[in-house]
């Protein structure tokens, strides 16, 4: 009996140390920082993101051949760019938390490429259009706009979205060349650069383009020194972008962003005058501006 019982507590400790190293062993797969998983390099099918994780990092993921399944936890609200690019066996995704997408995330993966669903999404993000309707109205629960989602979408004529949307992403209605009207609730705080690009809905805009909260996604007034609007409270990434007329420019009390990009390749601007109630300069904002020789 006593040996019985010896053998038992054995099994009991070798099991617990087991355990205990294979739990060392898959935590050891992962890179975080800050809450951000930053690499993963194990070779797991299913993979489980461990819990206070928040975002999944950059290129985390990129080129996994052998993830077939992710779960991510409740804490996981964000994916980075190319997160999971490349990763040709993943074919599922659990993230109902998640509401924002970067760059060409699941490009390359069985999800994404093989989507079915009209409006292909993650958690409460759009991720994909598949559909093929002139006028589309977001669903309700989509809180932002990843990306390239409706990326040359030669059906769509108009497009609006329900109070909740939040963001739309960088080139979202690229080349969506019939795209004549948008309506943005002004829950939207922030639109991507290029965000309509090569749509007529831009193309024929004249003045000022203003959409959601106060984002002043273009202005094509041609005037030497354009007068902001009022209700304009961030400049979109691009919003001046290669504008040669424009020789000075003031930013009023009421912008609190100019994100990146936004006076990109203004050659001709030579004086900026700053008020307060800006908090935020984006990258490159001013570049190639060569004119540029007083800021006040």
């Amino acid at each position: 009996m006593k040996k019985l019982i010896s053998l038992l507590i054995t099994i009991m400790i070798m099991t617990a140390i087991f355990s205990a190293l294979t739990v060392d062993a898959a935590a050891s797969d992962f890179t975080v920082e800050g809450g951000v998983l930053v690499k993963y390099s194990g070779s797991d099918p299913t993979v489980t993101v461990p819990d206070g994780i928040y975002s999944i990092g950059e290129s985390a993921f990129e080129g996994n051949r052998n993830i077939k399944k992710l779960v991510l936890p409740s804490t996981v609200y964000s994916i980075g760019d190319r997160a999971f690019y490349d990763c040709t066996s993943l074919t599922t995704v659990i993230g109902s938390s998640v509401s924002s997408v970067g760059v060409m995330s699941f490009n390359g993966t069985p999800f994404f490429e093989n989507s079915t669903d009209e409006f292909f999404k993650l958690g409460s993000c759009l991720l994909w259009y598949n559909g093929n309707a002139k006028k589309v109205a977001l669903p309700s629960e989509i809180v932002s706009i990843a990306p390239y989602a409706f990326l040359r979408c030669d059906t769509i004529t108009s497009f609006s979205a329900p109070s909740g949307l939040i963001s739309v992403g960088d080139c979202a209605f690229c080349y969506c060349s019939n795209l004549a009207s948008v309506s943005l609730p002004t829950t939207v705080s922030y639109i991507g650069a290029a965000a309509f690009e090569g749509t007529s809905f831009l193309s024929k805009a004249a003045g000022f383009v203003v959409l959601g909260d106060g984002i002043l996604v273009k202005c094509s007034s041609g005037a030497a020194s354009p007068a902001i609007p009022e209700n304009v409270r961030r400049i979109a990434a691009g919003a001046f972008y290669n504008d040669t007329a424009l020789t000075s420019i003031e930013i009023p009390s009421n912008v609190y962003s100019i994100d990146r990009n936004a006076f990109d390749s203004c050659t001709k601007l030579s004086s900026v005058t700053f008020n307060k109630g800006l908090v935020y300069i984006g990258d490159s904002a001013f570049n190639n501006c060569t004119s540029l020789k007083a800021v006040e």
